[in-house]
């Protein structure tokens, strides 16, 4: 795990180039405290921080060349494989100086090429590649966008890193607001890729390639149109399941979970492999307790597990995770938090996160991570099954509107009443009907009636509270998987891939990547081996989500290393007491915020909106915690960044 930085600059000379660099690097210094490395090559300059992990001799240090001098890396991130790939490289005569994963991807680009190399690698990854011989730069991302890679064109130069801090102290880079992501951003609570929260700069899309040729006349300045730039995806989940001729799977939920076993004793084992210490996240929810089972399974020592619990009890679900630690024998440490703990860490977020991110987990994230490293460099975590295994509670909302009979009939109906009428409308409807109701009730539940499944599954994701916060509330999601077509037996299927499109890389990988990296920790997420995915796309959905009950596959495996007593109950996710924390320990910086008309007016957002939606919220009234939460941050990261 590492931090990156380059740029391009036709211009300037070598000296400069390696003081620039340099001051670049040390905005990401953090992600990468045990070692730096500068390669500068005529108008090209790359830098490396190491978080050393794998190969913690000189032999691992980057940037790496090549054998024949052709090509050099800087990688951010590990390949889970390298021991396999290597074996067969060597096979073939490759011949290696250490054994470090860079160096066996290096190789393996050199045999292969890029993008033939990396579907062969398991792992999660953010790359930097200069072709010397093609005067080519490459920038990649691993298939589901665990590790952040940005890029921009800034005053002729062409700048990347790992995050925007390191853009940023550029001379030549400009900070100019992006508004379509501002918009964004208050609609989902996110800056969904490949836009960044600034101009002329971009997140590159998880599974891509950007390839950028430098022009072989000469010119002082570059832009797109000069450059052959470009963006080439590898991989897709949901095209690669419509893709596959591999078969749907035949056998019942039992066989399924043999197999699933199989693949996932085999990803966590290879993700246990560090030449440091090592542990793992424990919440006691199904995903982290079934990693935790499969690693503690494949070793004799107690696995290190790390909890966070809350001083407010419906919040604390510490309880669960000490009595799965307990069963499985782990070395467990948890640490309980207050309103007061998260005001000290609300501060250091817009520095943080760079762009601003309304998951007010962030706050827990970035505790458990802290009490993680003082003990451990590797953390492993459960992150990814609620995409993979149909764990969120808006699929269920959505599948039981969608199947809801004659629910655009309904949806119009129910328009042109009051709220207070809707109310009493749904109590003698059926069962379903009246728990999608209330689960959806902070939404408007004539417009979820009548939408289409693209609508419905954007809808469900999206803070419609937020709507009147700026002026153009059209501003959706870049591009997906077209939904509008599906029957509604395949909306869950759909509506998962959504999120494996936005949610998981842009707002939960990056919550994890962020706050993790700040304290110097890798986090590594074995369900998101892609193998996993693919496993489970061929599935059929009943092994996913059954008469309204979620994840049956994957708590059938669990059931195998955790008795069901300890795992039976509503899931409740990473969450804070964020809406009694507004209204009282947080008030008064709410309160601070939302009287900062200047910054707001530099956002476009409506400053009256948001004071309505707070002294609404205060009044309890309506509880709006999930779109004020996203606002405010927005906010307070522009105080900071602006």
């Amino acid at each position: 795990m590492c931090g990156l930085a380059g740029f391009i600059d036709l211009k300037g000379s070598g000296a400069e180039a390696s003081t620039v660099i340099a001051r670049m690097l040390r905005q990401v210094e953090h992600r990468g405290p045990d070692g730096s490395g500068i390669w500068v090559h005529g108008p090209l300059a790359m830098g490396h921080r190491r978080l050393a992990i794998v190969d913690l001799s000189p032999h691992g240090h980057q940037p790496m060349t090549s054998e024949s001098g052709r090509f050099v890396i800087t990688l951010n991130g590990e390949i889970y494989n390298h021991r396999r790939l290597r074996a067969q490289l060597s096979a073939a005569g490759t011949r290696f100086k250490g054994h470090s994963d860079t160096e066996v991807l290096l190789a393996l680009i050199e045999a292969q090429g890029l993008e033939s190399a990396l579907q062969h690698c398991i792992g999660m990854f953010a790359i930097a590649l200069w072709d010397q011989q093609r005067r080519t730069l490459y920038l990649a991302r691993d298939r589901f966008g665990e590790k952040p890679m940005y890029y921009g064109w800034h005053r002729g130069r062409f700048l990347w890193g790992s995050e925007l801090k390191a853009l940023r102290v550029h001379s030549a880079f400009e900070r100019r607001l992006n508004h379509d992501a501002v918009t964004l951003f208050l609609r989902y609570g996110y800056v969904p890729s490949p836009h960044s929260i600034f101009q002329n700069t971009w997140k590159l899309s998880k599974a891509s390639i950007l390839s950028l040729s430098l022009p072989i006349s000469d010119t002082e300045h570059l832009n797109p149109e000069i450059c052959l730039q470009r963006i080439d995806s590898y991989w897709s989940p949901y095209i690669e399941a419509e893709r596959s001729k591999r078969p749907i799977f035949k056998g019942d939920l039992k066989e399924a979970a043999g197999e699933l076993e199989l693949l996932l004793r085999d990803a966590i084992g290879m993700q246990m492999q560090a030449d440091v210490s090592l542990g793992a996240f424990l919440s006691g929810g199904l995903d982290s307790s079934t990693v935790v089972a499969l690693m503690q399974a494949q070793t004799s020592r107690p696995v290190r597990t790390f909890c966070i619990g809350f001083s407010e009890q419906q919040f604390n679900e510490s309880a669960y995770a000490r009595s799965v630690a307990g069963h499985l024998g782990t070395n467990h440490s948890e640490l309980n938090i207050d309103a007061r703990s998260a005001l000290d860490v609300i501060p250091t977020l817009p520095h943080m996160y760079d762009e601003p991110l309304g998951d007010s987990s962030q706050i827990p994230t970035f505790l458990v991570a802290r009490l993680a490293r003082a003990e451990v460099k590797v953390c492993v975590s459960g992150d990814g099954g609620d995409e993979i295994f149909c764990g969120y509670q808006k699929y269920r909302v959505g599948h039981r509107i969608a199947t809801t009979p004659m629910r655009r009939v309904l949806g119009r109906a129910l328009s042109v009443l009051p709220f207070s009428i809707i109310e009493k409308v749904a109590s003698p409807l059926s069962p379903r009907f009246r728990r999608a109701f209330r689960a959806s009730r902070i939404h408007n539940l004539s417009l979820l009636l009548q939408a289409d499944f693209t609508e419905l599954a954007e809808l469900l994701s999206a803070h419609l509270d937020a709507r009147g916060l700026t002026p153009d509330s059209e501003c959706i999601l870049p591009e997906g998987p077209q939904l509008t077509a599906f029957r509604p037996s395949k909306y869950l299927r759909a509506a998962m891939d959504l999120d494996l499109a936005y949610y998981l890389p842009d707002n939960v990988l990056t919550k994890v990547d962020r706050a993790t990296m700040r304290v110097g920790l890798e986090s590594r997420a074995p369900l998101l081996d892609h193998r996993i995915y693919e496993f489970t796309s061929r599935v059929p959905m009943e092994l996913l989500y059954k008469d309204g009950h979620q994840k049956p596959l994957l708590r059938e495996v669990l059931t195998r290393y955790v008795p069901s007593a300890l795992i039976d109950r509503p899931k409740s996710g990473f969450s804070i007491p964020l809406s009694e924390w507004i209204s009282h320990e947080l008030n008064s910086w709410a309160h601070d915020l939302v009287s900062d008309c200047g910054t707001m007016n530099k956002l476009g957002m409506n400053s009256s909106e948001l004071r309505r939606l707070l002294n609404e919220h205060e009044s309890g009234r309506r509880d709006h915690g999930g779109a004020l939460w996203p606002a405010l941050s927005l906010v307070a990261w522009a105080t900071k960044n602006l």
